[in-house]
């Protein structure tokens, strides 16, 4: 006997059934004839970054001194440094890697020759250096002061730490504002080049 597949299949609502009658490889149908998605093992949970559970740590925490109606002198002085870290002493990213660089590129200057640079080598730096920071940091110091720092770059035989404590000295970052500079820093320079 041929049997002859009806053209004229219809839905359990009763509409004209457009798909073909074989079900699609690897998916499941219902009784009712409605495709469902391949069954897979669940997902594992995604790993969060630790910088965001940190973040996390720190919204909790602040919350939790905000909610009270009193907090202590420690507390305050937390979320003071909590604040400075986040604002970089008053200095976006750019201003901040700005300086960097400059800072950098003068100690390469500075150390490039086999022996101590001569006065007038530290005075051309300090000058370069000088011009070339941002108007708010050049505001808060002056050419001698350049000078003086410069000297003491000169002096310095490692190359990051004398551009952390250098940069961080121009941006008149002390106290706390230095546990965090090398970070600061380093996040800085790489967030836009020098023009």
């Amino acid at each position: 006997m041929n049997k002859k597949r009806s053209s004229g299949a219809r839905s359990p609502s009763g509409a004209p059934d457009r798909r073909s009658s074989a079900p699609q490889r690897g998916v499941q149908t219902l009784t009712f004839g409605t495709p469902t998605a391949p069954a897979r093992p669940p997902a594992s949970p995604p790993v969060e970054a630790g910088w965001k559970r940190r973040a996390r740590a720190l919204h909790q925490a602040l919350g939790e001194v905000i909610a009270r109606p009193s907090v202590t002198p420690d507390e305050v002085a937390r979320v003071e440094r909590a604040l400075l870290a986040w604002e970089l002493g008053g200095h976006g990213h750019e201003v901040v890697g700005r300086v960097a660089r400059l800072v950098d590129r003068a100690y390469v200057a500075l150390h490039d020759s086999s022996g101590p640079p001569a006065e007038i080598a530290l005075q051309s730096c300090a000058h370069v250096l000088y011009k070339g920071i941002p108007r708010p940091v050049q505001d808060s110091i002056n050419y001698a002061q350049v000078l003086l720092l410069v000297r003491w770059l000169a002096q310095q035989p490692e190359h990051w730490p004398a551009v952390v404590r250098a940069s961080s000295d121009l941006l008149g970052w002390t106290g706390p504002a230095l546990t965090h500079a090398g970070d600061a820093i380093r996040v800085a320079m790489a967030y836009k080049p020098i023009s």
